[in-house]
């Protein structure tokens, strides 16, 4: 387990910003050195565009990371423990997990398809929102905030 700020997490959170054609390539490049440890450099550059580009993209998040992106951590996923300072995460209370490249884009696409396809349509919200806040499942629990907090109190549920 790695916390969200650190160098392996950076990494594949930056991945999702690639194009499919790109991942595709990182994953080749990840495998083909993943045995020197290493994306090859020349003069402090990645001699693979695409391996530059990421470096870029993590650079956008972190303008002090150093060219050190390892092959192995962009092939493996991780288990990821939230900073602990946001009240929301601390009230959700679980770890999250960043996933690898995967060999193909199908996984990703499908993973798109089924979240953009998912609709309920709820005739009875204020039953299950009275049922779920005897469970102690509210507004005010799940989200820690002030504002939250004050609306959950003025719906009266």
């Amino acid at each position: 387990m790695v916390y969200a700020d650190s160098d392996k997490a950076l990494i594949l959170s930056c991945l999702p910003r690639f194009s499919i054609e790109d991942k595709r390539e990182i994953l080749r490049l990840s495998l083909n050195h993943l045995d020197d440890g290493e994306f090859p450099q020349d003069s402090g550059i990645y001699k693979d565009a695409v391996i530059e580009k990421l470096y870029h993209e993590i650079c956008r998040e972190v303008p002090a990371f150093r060219r050190s992106i390892v092959p192995f951590d962009v092939l493996r996923p991780l288990f990821v423990q939230p900073d602990k300072g946001n009240g929301r995460i601390l009230k959700q209370d679980g770890a999250f997990i960043l996933t690898r490249l995967s060999n193909d884009g199908l996984e990703e696409q499908t993973k798109l398809e089924i979240m953009n396809c998912v609709y309920l349509k709820v005739k009875e919200k204020n039953k299950i929102l009275w049922e779920l806040g005897k469970l102690g499942m509210n507004e005010a629990t799940l989200f820690p905030e002030m504002e939250h907090m004050a609306d959950y109190l003025k719906s009266g549920i």
